[in-house]
């Protein structure tokens, strides 16, 4: 559904995971969640872990010394799907926010 593997799945294909996903939330959370609101609150959840691991970044660069991002369980296993490279870009790589 996503990066490089999002061009080779066809809209149908994103759909039913999509489908597949709202059916799974709702399962565990009891309520009759729409498409659209997990959509939103995943979109969310992604804003808010980059935001605080660009953050905990810019700390180590002043001199904050080697903080992580304070993460909530679910943000960490987001963060490990997603991989901090992809939030970031690789550190050290000229023109990414990482880079000194």
């Amino acid at each position: 559904m996503f990066g490089g593997a999002a061009k080779k799945s066809s809209r149908a294909q994103k759909e039913n995971r999509w489908r597949k996903i709202v059916a799974a939330v709702n399962a565990v959370g009891g309520n009759n969640r729409t498409e659209d609101v997990v959509k939103k609150r995943y979109y969310d959840i992604r804003r808010m872990v980059k935001r605080k691991v660009k953050a905990a970044a810019a700390s180590r660069k002043t001199g904050g010394g080697s903080q992580e991002p304070d993460l909530l369980p679910y943000e960490e296993e987001l963060l490990q799907f997603l991989g901090r490279e992809n939030l970031l870009g690789i550190e050290g790589t000229p023109g990414t926010e990482t880079s000194e």
